[in-house]
């Protein structure tokens, strides 16, 4: 349901939320109209979106570390330095900056850095 969320994560997706959420009602065999928090915690999940969250910023962190000839880590840099210029212009580099800066790792966006990707990672698995 998330293939690809690194490019549409940003947006909310509430029809494949909605239709995942039938899912997993019905096999467990709860009314419609049961609250869905309930059902995300019996079945020790998140919503879509949260998913997508970490996945974005998961790959982020890889881009960091991504050499700077490859083509994507030259689109970031593109981003990155648009973001810079036009700071009112929307797109995925500023959807992520306020993603991260909201989360409480707007440190992180400035230096453009994540010193142990695996301890970052579990830390975002706590917010």
């Amino acid at each position: 349901m998330n293939y690809a969320g690194v490019v549409w994560g940003f947006i909310k997706g509430n029809s494949i939320e909605k239709v995942h959420m039938q899912f997993c009602k019905r096999m467990l065999g709860v009314k419609a109209n049961t609250q869905n928090d309930f059902i995300y915690g019996e079945l020790g999940r998140v919503n879509n979106q949260t998913q997508r969250f970490y996945i974005m910023i998961k790959y982020w962190t890889k881009l960091l570390r991504t050499n700077n000839n490859k083509f994507n880590k030259k689109i970031y840099l593109t981003l990155l330095n648009d973001s810079v210029i036009y700071p009112n212009k929307l797109s995925w580099g500023l959807l992520l900056r306020d993603l991260l800066c909201s989360i409480g790792f707007h440190e992180e966006w400035l230096f453009q850095d994540v010193v142990n990707d695996k301890i970052f990672l579990i830390m975002l698995d706590n917010v």
